[in-house]
This record gives C-alpha cells, structure tokens and sequence, in this order.
C-alpha cells in the first residue's frame, strides 16, 4: 500500500483503535512509515454481536510482529476459552 504525498501526516499527534477484524500488519507498516514517534496505537478486540471492545493491546511500533496481539481484558472484564465441551 503506497499513500499519496496529500495523505502523509507531518506533525500531528495520532492516536488510532484498532477494532473488529484481525489488525492486518500491513496496515501496522503503514503506521510505521508515518511518523510512528507520534502514532498510539491501540488493538482491540470484542463480540461482533456488541460491537464493544473488551481486551486491548497498546502496539509497539518498534516490535516486529507476525500477528498484533488481542491484548488483555479490560478492567472489570474476564475472558474464557472455551472449546466444543465447555
């Protein structure tokens, strides 16, 4: 994915959730190539029936990742895995 010289941000603060699909690492390069001094990144993730976050990560621009991690609950939240039988 290339930006147009118009979409480059210089200067500006950005702070971006992340939530819904998978956080594509193609998407996180873009990121990095901006100014990613001035980027916070937050992934989340939560039931599409919702539509409401319940764990985060707050992304590391520095990190190489082979998949953005879901993060953690939130406060007040928990989180099961559960299989077929449970």
């Amino acid at each position: 994915m290339n930006l147009p010289e118009s979409a480059k941000i210089r200067n500006t603060t950005i702070l971006s959730s992340i939530v819904g699909e998978p956080f594509p690492t193609k998407l996180l390069n873009i990121f990095k190539r901006l100014h990613s001094s001035l980027c916070t990144i937050w992934n989340s993730y939560g039931p599409a029936e919702t539509t409401i976050a319940c764990t985060w990560h707050a992304v590391n621009l520095i990190e190489d990742y082979k998949s953005v991690p879901i993060g953690l609950p939130l406060p007040g939240y928990r989180c099961l895995i559960l299989d077929e039988f449970h």
